[in-house]
């Protein structure tokens, strides 16, 4: 299929934007932070060209994936895109935080909030390297 569209993209952004516009209401995106087996991130630095959008960001107030809830709405770029790189699954941090670096000239999380950071990526490497030896 390449970068053809197959199909149309159905109801989503209603329901969205219908949540949003109720009393109340919230827009929450809920998704595993991986494909392919844990291979690909979900969340990523740029939506590749040809990719369909179904939701605009303004329509977003919260994604959640396995490892935590990023609150969207009100947020200038590099705030929802610190929030979400602490949303992804911790192998793709760095990558992400590279490319934030890259991006905006600075690093993503502020000193104190580093060591935690850091600390969250050893564990998941940690844990990785004792599946695959099979310990």
């Amino acid at each position: 299929m390449g970068l053809n569209q197959f199909s149309a993209v159905g109801g989503q952004v209603d329901f969205v934007r219908g949540a949003t516009m109720s009393r109340g209401g919230r827009s929450i995106i809920a998704m595993p932070s991986t494909a392919k087996r844990g291979h690909l991130s979900r969340i990523v630095p740029i939506i590749t060209e040809g990719s369909a959008i179904t939701t605009p960001r303004n329509d977003v107030n919260y994604v959640v994936t396995e490892y935590g809830v990023a609150q969207l709405k009100g947020k200038t770029l590099k705030e929802r895109a610190r929030a979400l790189i602490k949303i992804c699954h911790p192998k793709f941090r760095p990558k992400l935080a590279l490319e934030y670096r890259h991006r905006f000239k600075e690093d993503p999380f502020p000193r104190e909030e580093i060591g935690d950071y850091i600390k969250e990526v050893r564990e998941e490497v940690y844990k990785t390297a004792v599946s695959i030896i099979g310990g």
